[in-house]
Parts: structure tokens; sequence; C-alpha cells
């Protein structure tokens, strides 16, 4: 059984890798638009991090998240990559 300094730990890393992949999403996805970068380009590239993301907490040990944490998560993230391209 992990103690609580250990599973504040595990969240800790969780939320970096969340807030990693929200980063490098927005990055990516203005600094394709900046350059003007074909739509499906973009959509591609932040799609890719989405999947990049859930297969990062599914398989590092480290941030290893149970399946349906792992999926809320990349429909948060979806969600927030389509609420920051309509913005």
């Amino acid at each position: 059984m992990r103690s609580l300094t250990q599973n504040s730990l595990a969240l800790t890393r969780d939320l970096q890798a969340f807030l990693g992949a929200v980063g490098i999403g927005f990055i990516a996805m203005f600094g394709l638009k900046l350059l003007s970068a074909p739509q499906l380009l973009v959509t591609i590239v932040v799609a890719a991090v989405v999947v990049g993301y859930a297969l990062f907490v599914c398989y590092v040990p480290a941030l290893r998240l149970r399946l349906d944490q792992a999926g809320d998560n990349a429909y948060y993230l979806g969600l927030i990559f389509t609420l920051l391209s309509m913005a």
C-alpha cells in the first residue's frame, strides 16, 4: 500500500504530464497556424499529442494510470484543444 506522500507525488507527476501535453499542443497549434500551415497538418499534430499523451501515461511505469483515467484525460485534452482552436 502506498503512503500518502507517494500518492501525492503520483498525482503531481500525472498533472505535470497533462499540463506538459497541453503546453506542447498549444505551442504546436498556434505555431503552425502562425506559419500558415495547412489545417490538416495542424489537426494531425494536435491529435498526435493527444495519442502520445495517452500512450505515455499508460505505458510509463512512473505515470501508469488506469485505462479509464487515461481515457478521461485524453478526452479532456482534446476538449481543451478544441476550445483553444475556436478561441
